[in-house]
């Protein structure tokens, strides 16, 4: 196996696919397919088929926009592979589409680090195995990747599993609100997601001060979710942030 891919949670620990591809030169404002557009679910269900039927995408010039990641090879660690990770509207499974810049040079992002891609999709080998990948890549920094606060590891994972929240929130531009400010933050650890400790459940609430209009009237909403958080400081929602009941 060529990657060692990352671990991530659809209902019960499933593995998720990678994507690695490559392609030519077309110019970024004549996109053939724009991922960064679609809905949650529309968005894994084509990037599931670019993965099974990647011939029908070789060669077309595609926009994505999600979280950086490395991945590596498991046979080799030193070789490093990046990409754009996209979950589904359930926020709780994913899938990777892999990229090389233009420059062939690794991206100086933290890992989490919101980004939009735009490359051309294509397939290639290593020994029998096929791969697609975004080539010849242009990267744009959308946003920050969550934040983790210096200390033991427990501490570092609660802050984590509240920045995601609270980054997911200022992001939502469906809501019908802008987000003001937040206040009563709280993490609850709620179970282990492996035996060996390495990823863990939090229950988040917290309160943001929203509004609707341009005036200064501020309405406070309850916010309640789960975020599953790996030690490394990484994490992931596991259901759909909505306000609490």
């Amino acid at each position: 196996m060529k990657k060692l891919l990352l671990s991530l949670l659809c209902a019960s620990l499933l593995l998720t696919s990678l994507t690695a591809c490559s392609g030519g030169g077309k110019q970024a404002g004549n996109v053939d397919l724009d991922l960064s557009v679609m809905s949650g679910t529309a968005v894994y269900s084509e990037v599931y088929n670019m993965l099974n039927t990647p011939k029908n995408y070789e060669g077309k010039l595609i926009k994505v926009k999600g979280e950086y990641n490395v991945f590596t090879n498991s046979s080799d660690e030193s070789l490093e592979y990046y990409a754009v990770v996209i979950r589904d509207a359930m926020q709780c499974c994913q899938q990777g589409i892999e990229f090389v810049l233009k420059d062939g040079s690794k991206p100086d992002l933290q890992i989490g680090t919101e980004v939009q891609v735009i490359g051309t999709f294509n397939t290639y080998y290593e020994g029998e195995q096929m791969y697609c990948h975004l080539e010849n890549a242009d990267l744009e920094v959308l946003g920050a990747a969550p934040t983790t606060v210096a200390g033991d590891v427990a501490t570092t994972m609660k802050q984590t599993a509240v920045d995601i929240v609270k980054r997911r929130l200022s992001s939502n531009a469906d809501a019908g609100y802008t987000i003001k400010s937040f206040e009563n933050e709280d993490a609850a650890d709620t179970g282990k997601l492996t035996e060996d400790g390495t990823a863990a459940l939090y229950t988040v609430t917290l309160t943001a001060l929203t509004y609707t209009d341009d005036k200064e009237n501020t309405t406070p909403v309850d916010f309640t979710c789960t975020v599953a958080v790996q030690t490394n400081g990484n994490g992931w929602f596991v259901e759909q942030v909505e306000p609490a009941e």
